[in-house]
Parts: C-alpha cells; sequence; structure tokens
C-alpha cells in the first residue's frame, strides 16, 4: 500500500518516494526496511514514531540534505551505515535507551559537531564515526571495553576524548589524523593499542600507562608520548 508516498506493507515502511522537505512518519509504522530512505535528497527534518526499537542498515544512508532526525526513546539499536554520508546532519540526539551503534553508522556526516553518546552504549562499530570532520568532543560511555579499527578516523577537528576507566583496549587507526587533538591520558584499564591508532595525530601529547602494549606505529607524529 502507498499511503503519502510510503509504501507501507503489514505496518512496515518499505520504501519512502516522495520529495518534502519534512517527514512525520505515522504510528501505525513499527519499523522500517534497510535502505528505505536511502540516497533521498529532498528531506531536510524526519520524526519517527515511538513504535521504532531499531534504526536499520543503511536506512538514511546518503541523505545528503538531511539536517534532524528525531529518534524516540524506544529505539536501542542503530545498525551499520544507518545515517552514513548524511553530510548535511546536524541535529541528532541518541536516546538514553541507545545500547549499539553499527559500524559506519555516521561515517561521513561532516556537519556533526557534537553528539553525546548515551551512557549505556556497549559497542560502537568499526568507522562508525570516522571522517566526521566538524566533530570537537566525545564522550565515551563507561560500559564501553572497545574502541574498533577506525571508529574516530580522520575526525579532524576532534579537540577532546573522555576515555572511561574500564576501557580495555584500542582498536588499528581507531583516531588516526584527528588533527587537532592536543591530550589523552589513557586510563590504566587500556592493555592494548594497536597499530598507527593514534597516526597523525600532530598536535598530540599522550599519556600512557606502564604495561599497556602499543604495537608498531601507534603514535606515529604524535608530539609526545609519556609512560605514567
Amino acid at each position: 500500500m502507498i499511503r503519502n508516498d510510503l509504501e507501507i506493507y503489514s505496518g512496515r515502511l518499505h520504501k519512502y518516494i516522495g520529495t518534502a522537505s519534512e517527514l512525520i512518519i505515522p504510528d501505525e509504522v513499527y519499523s522500517i526496511d534497510g535502505y528505505a530512505f536511502e540516497y533521498n535528497n529532498t528531506l531536510k527534518k524526519i520524526i519517527l514514531p515511538q513504535s521504532f526499537d531499531n534504526i536499520p542498515q543503511s536506512a538514511f544512508c546518503s541523505c545528503r540534505a538531511l539536517q534532524s532526525i528525531v529518534i524516540p526513546s524506544t529505539v536501542r539499536v542503530i545498525d551499520a551505515a544507518a545515517f552514513y554520508d548524511c553530510i548535511s546532519l546536524t541535529d541528532c540526539v541518541l536516546p538514553d535507551g541507545i545500547i549499539s551503534i553499527g559500524r559506519d553508522a555516521f561515517s561521513c556526516c561532516i556537519s556533526l559537531e557534537t553528539i553525546k553518546i548515551p551512557k549505556k552504549v556497549i559497542s560502537i562499530g568499526m568507522s562508525a564515526f570516522s571522517e566526521c570532520s566538524a566533530l570537537k568532543m566525545i564522550d565515551l560511555p563507561y560500559k564501553l571495553k572497545r574502541i574498533e579499527v577506525g571508529t574516530f578516523s580522520s575526525c579532524e577537528r576532534l579537540e577532546e576524548v573522555a576515555f572511561p576507566e574500564g576501557l580495555e583496549e584500542i582498536e588499528r587507526i581507531a583516531f588516526q589524523n584527528c588533527k587537532m587533538l592536543s591530550y589523552v591520558e589513557i586510563p590504566r584499564s587500556v592493555k592494548h593499542i594497536g597499530p598507527c591508532a593514534f597516526n597523525g595525530c600532530e598536535r598530540l601529547t599522550i599519556k600512557v600507562p606502564e604495561g599497556c602494549v602499543c604495537e608498531n606505529n601507534a603514535f606515529s607524529w604524535c608530539r609526545s608520548v609519556q609512560r605514567y
């Protein structure tokens, strides 16, 4: 059934085929398919209903006009590439109940300056925020044990990262080419830092605990590396 430019089948939104600039998805829709809005170039604001519990893979991938999306408190999971290449996105508040952010979920969201990662998040996928070149600050949740490959790579304006006690591993190229990052203190709980994790962070002074295993080129081109 097509209703108001929405292809809806048994409460599931399969595809949006409209040209509006704003969209309120009706409450009768309880889920959306992956790729449902992919490559839409007109929508600037979307409001999702309270019936949703996840944002599926590539649901809003390359929605290059999208500036704002209202995610309901019922959502628990943001899947891979859900908002990949949403280059105009500036307003995205993640609800407190989210526990997982998938691979490439916000990669290449080049206008996103701030995003608060909820405290309940236990996993953030590879390259989830890579190339978010306007992002300035990240406060990582206390339940996070591992920062995956390339999670924040090439966030060129990232100035501040708050690492939680309890973090155990920082994978390869996790913060590569974060050129504005100036000071980081790695928690004592971290036991392993992968290759090129902070490669190219030219302004960075980093303090690393004794006993932490650091792989090749973990800190190449960093200003200073200190053990404590």
